[in-house]
């Protein structure tokens, strides 16, 4: 996420869940939404508040390498498009108090996976990219300005093969 973003909401709190199903061969395609909400308070010490919620679709590339007949570590790479829901509520009469926008951007990815059995392990990373336009408003001394929320994020997830 931006600097901005950052400092004002601090950089934890996304949760998420990903489907990845086989297209063909190592190719595979997969979905996901995640979401983050988040009080904070702008430079000027007022309340504001944020709620952030992404969804994408893409294709990754997989290798698999077995280590036994049960257990397997794979690679990945993999890209794909996100549409971002913003939501913010701000206190401060010097900006929209409340913005409701959508946003296209994209997202890169990697990560290595653990398999044993039916379980698997998700160590990744992520950077995504997204812009949001600012809305005008008729209210005095309110300003408007596009946002760009781009950033890195790493996490690790559990999961199921059918």
């Amino acid at each position: 996420m931006s600097t901005d973003f950052r400092d004002i909401y601090g950089s934890d709190g996304l949760y998420g869940l990903e489907l990845t199903c086989q297209a063909w061969h190592e190719l595979y395609a997969w979905v996901s939404g995640d979401y983050l909400s988040k009080t904070g308070e702008s430079c000027l010490g007022y309340r504001t508040k944020a709620y952030f919620i992404p969804l994408g679709f893409g294709l990754k590339y997989l290798k698999l390498f077995s280590i036994d007949t049960n257990q397997s570590i794979g690679l990945y790479a993999g890209a794909g498009v996100l549409g971002t829901y913003l939501h913010t509520k701000d206190d401060s009469p010097f900006v929209v108090t409340t913005l409701h926008a959508w946003g296209v951007g994209g997202v890169v990815k990697g990560g290595i996976l653990l398999t044993k059995d039916s379980l698997f392990l998700d160590l990744f990373t992520n950077y995504s990219f997204q812009s949001f336009r600012g809305k005008g408003s008729s209210e005095p001394l309110v300003y408007a300005h596009n946002t760009t929320i781009n950033g890195w994020s790493f996490g690790s997830g559990l999961g199921v093969k059918f």
